[in-house]
């Protein structure tokens, strides 16, 4: 299951547009995901930014990770500054920059989750 939940994970990320960020915590209950950590191990093995975006995910709390697989925490800040997104004291107004996802982004996943609960099953038998 860790390699469709890489797919569902990276997928997702093309979706948060420029000046917008998601947390770690929210990508693990959206794609129904043990723990925000998982998340966060599968954008460190991110091998394509450019194409899909970790920088706009960010902690819970508004700050940023200190391990950014892109050049640290500094560089994931200058991107996202150069997106819109204002920091005050280190953290981010997650009520203002937070991405929701559009009924369209939902029922997508909802058929890919449904299609990888599916395909878990069948695995097992």
């Amino acid at each position: 299951m860790q390699s469709q939940s890489k797919k569902l994970v990276f997928e997702l990320l093309k979706y948060i547009p420029k000046g917008k960020v998601t947390t770690y915590g929210f990508i693990a209950a959206f794609l129904q995901i043990n723990s925000p950590r998982v998340v966060g191990n599968i954008l460190h093995k991110n091998k394509s930014p450019e194409i899909y975006p970790c920088h706009r995910v960010i902690k819970s709390d508004g700050t940023l990770a200190s391990s950014y697989a892109f050049g640290g925490l500094d560089a994931q800040k200058k991107l996202l500054q150069a997106e819109g997104i204002r920091f005050v004291n280190g953290r981010t107004d997650l009520k203002k920059y937070a991405w929701q996802p559009d009924a369209l982004v939902k029922n997508h996943f909802d058929t890919l989750l449904s299609h990888k609960i599916s395909q878990y099953i069948k695995n097992l038998s």
